[in-house]
């Protein structure tokens, strides 16, 4: 005697709407989980000129001194952002790096100074 496939019942009718729906929920998992988890780089150059309240000092370190700076000090993460600061009379680079730390050097000497 052979079984029709109509008589197979109910649940053979909802084995592929599931297959689907899991299918689905696993690929936007997915999805989420990729943008969310993927180092972000900020690679825009800046290009806007900004007006100085004073002229800045001659004798200052140059930004691309202070990246090899930073790289030498922090190799494996990338540089977000460069600032320069007036603490207290004092002139600081001040380097954000891709795992949040931040690295602080004396805009005149170049040296490594804590925060």
């Amino acid at each position: 005697m052979k079984k029709r496939l109509d008589n197979l019942g109910f649940a053979h009718g909802l084995v592929l709407p599931i297959i689907i729906t899991i299918v689905a929920i696993v690929g936007a998992s997915y999805y989420v989980y990729t943008k969310n988890n993927t180092p972000q780089t900020n690679s825009r150059e800046i290009t806007a000129e900004t007006t100085l309240k004073e002229p800045l000092p001659d004798s200052l370190v140059t930004v691309d001194k202070v990246k090899n700076l930073a790289g030498d000090k922090k190799p494996s993460y990338a540089i977000i952002s460069i600032t320069l600061k007036n603490e207290d009379g004092v002139l600081l680079y001040v380097v954000k790096l891709s795992d949040g730390t931040h690295l602080f050097f004396n805009a005149r000497t170049g040296a490594l100074t804590s925060g």
